[in-house]
């Protein structure tokens, strides 16, 4: 199974260049692994750029997930940042959760992070003493 760039997912979604998104499809059909690193991509490069609001980001992430020839490190994971994303989340932070799975909390500064119920991890306020 091959590995994808970020770029080939955008091709696939956004089929704006017909001759590269006609290549993505192909390479995609064949099956293909998504590194967790080019979800985040894609999903930043779809919202900052592209403008696709949280509803349809998690929906397009959602359905690369249902496609049978896609696979991911963290499946169940993935949709669970998903998950977070239509409720409310940057895409990176549940991302960051879902990879910082197995330790004991996940530390930050970041308040509205904080407030973030749910697995995977337990989320920890830094606060000063």
């Amino acid at each position: 199974m091959k590995a994808v760039d970020t770029n080939i997912v955008l091709r696939f979604i956004l089929n704006d260049d017909p001759a590269q998104a006609k290549i993505a499809e192909e390479v995609i059909r064949g099956g293909i692994f998504v590194p967790t690193t080019v979800m985040l991509e894609a999903g930043w490069v779809l919202s900052a750029r592209y403008g696709f609001d949280r509803e349809r980001l998690a929906d397009i992430l959602a359905a690369l997930l249902d496609m049978p020839t896609i696979k991911v490190a963290d499946e169940a994971g993935m949709r669970g940042a998903i998950e977070h994303l239509r409720r409310g989340a940057d895409l990176a932070d549940a991302i960051h959760l879902v990879s910082a799975g197995g330790s004991d909390a996940f530390v930050t500064f970041d308040r509205a992070l904080a407030r973030m119920a749910g697995p995977p991890i337990p989320i920890e306020l830094a606060a000063p003493a």
